[in-house]
């Protein structure tokens, strides 16, 4: 192995840039994704371990070992906001990066029928899209300032 040429580096290779994200295959993305929400819920004393399919939602369960059937938390990795039919009345916690790719990002992980329920009480896209009467969900690249100021109490703030 060759010795880093800068401090941006090390012998495994350099970060990944946003770049490199893009170039990735939707299941890179999600393993990438998957990698960094493990790291930062570790980082707060929760186990994370993926579900073997995702076929009833979650693609990961994340617990405190001292407790975990109090503390479980069955988690729907996405790349961004979103509510799906799909997912109500199944206790699931959705998780987005508030920016894909970015290593340094926070991360929302939020009760997807409390914000589906949010929604409908703001007149926000529940009842006044036609994704969810007609699809059954919908998504945002970008966060809503109505959304945002709910989801603030979901955060989960990258650690330095």
């Amino acid at each position: 192995m060759k010795k880093p040429k800068t401090d941006d580096e090390c012998w495994l290779g350099p970060s990944v840039k946003r770049e490199n994200y893009l170039q990735m295959s939707n299941k890179e993305q999600e393993a990438y994704h998957a990698a960094l929400l493990k790291s930062e819920i570790a980082i707060r004393g929760y186990v994370a371990v993926d579900t073997p399919t995702d076929k009833h939602a979650a693609d990961l369960v994340a617990f405190r070992p001292e407790n975990p059937s109090r503390t479980a938390l069955w988690i729907q990795l996405k790349s961004r906001l979103t509510i799906d039919k799909r997912y109500t009345d199944k206790d699931l916690y959705i998780a987005f990066p508030e920016k894909p790719g970015n290593a340094g990002t926070d991360w929302f992980i939020y009760p997807h029928d409390d914000f589906v329920d949010f929604c409908d009480e703001e007149g926000k896209w529940v009842t006044n899209e036609w994704c969810w009467g007609v699809h059954g969900s919908y998504t945002s690249i970008s966060i809503p300032k109505w959304a945002l100021i709910w989801l603030e109490q979901w955060r989960i703030p990258k650690r330095n």
